[in-house]
């Protein structure tokens, strides 16, 4: 008889970028799965769910965990076995591409197969794929490319709309055709709920109590010879002691070049911090470094160095 499923790798898996990075404390991406054909013929309960081998339904489409002929065929409607499931890709600090197997695990090929995101920000490529062989041949996994845009065009140059800081998602669905156990043409389908925690370095600028909005102010200045590679930074008016207030979901270390007695600070999320300015002459420039560790800054309020770190300068 027929077997027929389409499998997307959302596991560790399906975030491997080199192969440096597909084992994790030493062991393999499968580990605590029963997914492979090795795995549902080793006699081991791999994932713990109280099932071992065929009695476990991750491993149906496989050829040798076939039901007898004179068993009732199913559904073929039921062998979307992954549909529904949820795939955490973890924090991302700025745009980044994730690489998924995606995989024929039934006895028929499956053709016409496309993919989509239902967020704009998710980006599948390719869209489409002619077929994918039976999981007996090496034609049965294709490596698509999810790019998650936030901040920096990976596709081109210049800059994408960031994320809403915290959790985003889309829903990748992935279709195709086969053909069932009597030879008559059948549709697949499986919807996979993609998510990331989008990461964002951000700040409140307030002088004298009131907040400063620097992303309102089209000035600039020449900056220290160097800095974050830029030739100048925008800045904003402060009367005198500025303080500086992380709103971002990230810490970040802060550096206000040639006046901050105190030196580089951490400051953490939500904490605030006040800068103690000793100016000889007056009026002069303060110029500031958040270091978030690659984190992509509001592109609104604060220019993005060269080294990855948000500058932005005050005029005492």
């Amino acid at each position: 008889m027929n077997r027929h499923s389409i499998f997307l790798a959302v596991v560790s898996l399906g975030i491997c970028l080199g192969a440096s990075n597909c084992e994790k404390n030493g062991g393999s991406d499968l580990d605590g799965l029963e997914i492979s054909a090795e795995q549902c013929r080793d006699g081991e309960d791999n994932d713990g769910d109280g099932k071992t081998d065929c009695k476990d339904s991750d491993c149906a489409g496989f050829i040798f965990c076939a039901p007898d002929a004179s068993e009732e065929l199913p559904d073929p409607g039921l062998f979307n076995y992954t549909s529904g499931s949820s795939l955490d890709l973890g924090d991302i600090k700025a745009s980044r591409d994730f690489y998924l197997p995606l995989t024929n695990i039934g006895q028929t090929s499956i053709t016409d197969i496309e993919l989509a995101s239902s967020n704009e920000s998710f980006s599948v490529f390719p869209s489409t794929i002619a077929s994918l062989a039976p999981w007996t041949t090496p034609d049965s996994i294709s490596l698509i490319r999810l790019n998650v845009q936030h901040g920096i065009a990976l596709d081109g140059t210049g800059f994408a709309p960031l994320l809403p800081m915290g959790p985003n998602s889309t829903t990748l669905t992935v279709t195709g055709k086969t053909m069932d156990a009597n030879g008559s043409p059948m549709d697949l389908q499986v919807e996979i709920n993609v998510s990331v925690n989008a990461l964002l370095l951000d700040a409140e600028i307030y002088c004298d109590g009131n907040l400063l909005e620097i992303k309102d102010n089209e000035g600039s200045h020449v900056g220290p010879t160097g800095l974050g590679g830029l030739g100048a930074i925008r800045f904003g008016e402060c009367a005198v002691n500025p303080e500086i207030k992380n709103v971002g979901n990230v810490d970040f270390q802060m550096t206000a070049y040639g006046y901050d007695t105190d030196g580089p600070r951490l400051v953490k999320i939500g904490e605030t911090t006040s800068i103690h300015i000793e100016v000889s002459t007056s009026p002069a420039y303060i110029d500031f470094e958040l270091d978030g560790d690659n984190t992509i800054p509001d592109l609104d309020a604060f220019d993005l160095g060269n080294d990855g770190n948000a500058y932005f300068a005050l005029h005492i």
